[in-house]
């Protein structure tokens, strides 16, 4: 605080003592917390109590405007989204949604990722013409299609070519408390590689 601030401060609390300004900031606030402090200055004590915010340095003057420049999708919307988004058949868009859906199945990423505003900007921030869908289409839409694709070009095809197959049974329970059961089939390929693919999942 500079020492014109502290003056008006002092001088507001009716005292040129900075040991007994103390005393009496320290009294109220261990009373009433320093938040009641700053309403009280602020309500009561108007033109002396800007003069002393005008006089804090800018970290300080500023923290409401900080707080309000958090980064949010519609913000990061206005920052990366002047360029013309790929079209929905775009081969770009495409290898970008499948992209998505194995970084969270296999990555074992939570589905609220796509609307984390800190991944929007990480991806706007390398290519802004990409479109991110909502947490609710990633999971009813994009998905389901991608698992769809890949078990008919993958899982079926790399079934039919194994000699056996050892079942394997799992059971877990979701966040919102509902039972799953996973069917997962293992068996080794031509080159004694280890595969796994999960067959189902059951609501008992």
């Amino acid at each position: 605080m500079s020492a014109d601030g502290r003056t008006k401060l002092l001088q507001h609390l009716g005292t040129g003592e900075l040991a007994q300004w103390r005393a009496g900031l320290y009294t109220f606030a261990s009373g009433d917390g320093p938040a009641a402090l700053r309403t009280h200055a602020k309500k009561g004590h108007q033109e002396t109590f800007q003069a002393l915010i005008a006089s804090l340095p800018a970290p300080v003057a500023s923290a409401k405007r900080r707080r309000s420049s958090a980064v949010t999708i519609a913000s990061l919307k206005k920052h990366f989204k002047g360029s013309e988004a790929f079209g929905a058949k775009d081969p770009r868009q495409l290898a970008f949604n499948d992209d998505l859906c194995l970084l969270v199945a296999k990555g074992l990423m939570s589905i609220r990722l796509v609307e984390n505003p800190w991944f929007r900007r990480l991806i706007w921030r390398q290519e802004p013409r990409v479109t991110i869908p909502s947490r609710r289409e990633f999971k009813n839409k994009l998905l389901p299609d991608f698992g769809s694709r890949n078990e008919e070009v993958n899982v079926t095809a790399d079934l039919k070519a194994a000699l056996s197959i050892s079942l394997a049974f799992d059971l877990w329970m979701s966040r919102k408390y509902e039972d799953v059961f996973s069917i997962v089939g293992y068996h080794m390929d031509e080159l004694w590689d280890f595969r796994l693919h999960n067959l189902g999942l059951l609501n008992p």
